[in-house]
């Protein structure tokens, strides 16, 4: 994992896995390097790259990301501001297209709340952007925000994670199947 977020949330998080005892993945930031030259240090030494950036379409470090990306993933709460910041990113991405033209970009619904009305149109809103929606979404679970706490993943946490794991399984497999 690359962490190219200036909040470096994703390193944190590595830093307390291995405090406490957790083998977390490797993550490798930008102090000195650039993505592309990470991207390039790192990509025979691994199957897949995934590169942590800031949620927002206009920072570099989120456009230096797509442009050397194969697939992006971007997570959109069931929320209006995240709709209308998706009809943005997703005429981004057709930009960033037109360079990287291997760049497949997909929404996903994330802390889907199934109860609340929005959680359930939101699907439906997403359809009508130009950015294709994955048919699976992840829902706001406790489990991730306590592995954070103590650097744990879904998959440190035996039945417990099991739900959040099935998600996150199922978003590859879909992505990986496209």
């Amino acid at each position: 994992m690359i962490d190219a977020d200036p909040q470096q949330s994703s390193t944190q998080w590595s830093r307390v896995g291995n405090l406490s005892g957790f083998k977390a993945p490797s993550i490798e930031n930008l102090e000195n390097e650039s993505i592309e030259s990470l991207v390039n240090r790192l990509k025979d030494k691994y199957e897949y790259l995934v590169i942590d950036c800031p949620p927002s379409i206009h920072a570099p470090q989120t456009q230096e990301a797509l442009l050397l990306a194969d697939i992006a993933i971007l997570p959109v709460q069931p929320s209006p501001i995240d709709l209308w910041a998706t009809v943005h990113i997703a005429q981004t991405i057709k930009e960033i297209q037109k360079t990287n033209t291997n760049l497949r970009a997909f929404a996903v619904i994330n802390q889907l709340e199934p109860r609340t009305t929005l959680s359930r149109v939101m699907q439906g809103a997403l359809g009508q952007l130009s950015l294709p929606a994955l048919p699976v979404a992840i829902k706001r679970r406790a489990i991730f925000r306590n592995c954070l706490l103590d650097g744990r993943t879904i998959y440190d946490c035996g039945s417990r994670g099991s739900d959040a794991i099935a998600e996150f399984e199922a978003i590859i497999e879909e992505v990986i199947k496209l």
